[in-house]
């Protein structure tokens, strides 16, 4: 349905023998193109691409497609236009204020290990945008194979980093084997999630060994720029981060000390938020409380769901266990 949903036409891919070639084109007139061996493309002479549109032309034209995760049904493919590239390259520019530093300028000029799925907004900010417009090196693990305990030893041992982006899933595995943590805080300066929550009892456990950040988003608006006073107490407020003043993001009081995350349209809030086209106003549905004494600081709401047994359970634990059943 995916396929249909976009009118793909073409795969690019780097052996069109992988079996998921295969189950993806039964049934489908799609072309396939495989490309050159990484050898050859850095050190053959290729030929030149001229891409001749300006950006004013083709603002509001898709630039990139990706999809959601599809646990509780299809993937339903989500549209990025050359416009939110745009917003995404002037927001990890964004200079800091005086006595503070940005989140992007910790993630420039250095190697990510990046450990989320590349279809995943998170995936596509860490691997591509922040790659081109942060002078990244990105360093991708193998293909289709699970995140275990065991692998992540491996993979830390064998790749020279700064840092790694990860999904909380990931994370909370670190948190079950703390040799492994210490291994990951001896080879890394600190860890970056993105595309869920990650519950505070994990969070602790991981911000006692190295320092934890979190990169708050939404389909809408992609990633959103962050910073940190100097002297930021990243072990015991990992997970609170103010927003940068330049998307001018407001908070809307909903319940007792819980609070909805809104953007207003400026000329000044436009060039950073990709979600103005026809509105003048954005509700996130995104839920925040404050630091108990930090002015302008944040940090996701907790949202528990009770239980018929009187239990209490936090979204990412019930997702985490409804996962398997998608019909549920």
């Amino acid at each position: 349905m995916l396929f249909e949903d976009v009118e793909c036409s073409t795969i690019i891919t780097t052996n069109a023998a992988f079996p998921k070639v295969g189950a993806t084109l039964r049934g489908r007139s799609i072309s396939v193109i495989e490309l050159p061996l990484f050898d050859q493309l850095l050190h053959e002479t290729q030929r030149r691409y001229e891409y001749n549109k300006e950006l004013k032309c083709l603002y509001y034209e898709t630039a990139v497609i990706i999809h959601t995760p599809g646990f509780t049904g299809s993937p339903k493919p989500k549209l990025l236009s050359h416009s939110f590239i745009a917003n995404v390259a002037r927001n990890i520019g964004l200079s800091a204020p005086e006595g503070y530093e940005t989140q992007s300028s910790m993630l420039g000029n250095n190697r990510c290990l990046l450990l989320c799925p590349l279809s995943d907004p998170a995936g596509v900010y860490f691997g591509i945008l922040n790659a081109i417009f942060n002078n990244t090196t990105v360093i991708l693990p193998l293909p289709d194979i699970p995140l275990t305990s065991r692998l992540l030893a491996q993979t830390f041992q064998h790749v020279e980093a700064d840092w790694a982006a990860l999904s909380p899933p990931a994370l909370e595995v670190m948190t079950n084997e703390m040799a492994l943590l210490e291994r990951v805080a001896s080879h890394l300066k600190f860890l970056v999630f993105a595309g869920g929550c990650l519950a505070k009892r994990y969070g602790d456990v991981i911000a006692s060994k190295i320092r934890l950040m979190p990169s708050p988003h939404s389909p809408e608006t992609g990633l959103l720029p962050t910073i940190y006073r100097h002297g930021h107490d990243f072990r015991y407020d990992w997970n609170y981060f103010r927003f940068h003043p330049a998307v001018g993001a407001r908070f809307i009081p909903i319940s007792d000390g819980v609070y909805e995350l809104l953007f207003n349209r400026t000329p000044a809030t436009e060039l950073y938020l990709p979600i103005f086209v026809n509105s003048y106003e954005y509700l996130t549905q995104d839920l925040y409380t404050k630091h108990p004494t930090l002015p302008d600081t944040w940090t996701h709401a907790p949202q528990v769901i009770p239980l018929i047994n009187g239990e209490k359970s936090e979204p990412v634990d019930f997702d985490k266990h409804q996962m398997p059943f998608p019909t549920a």
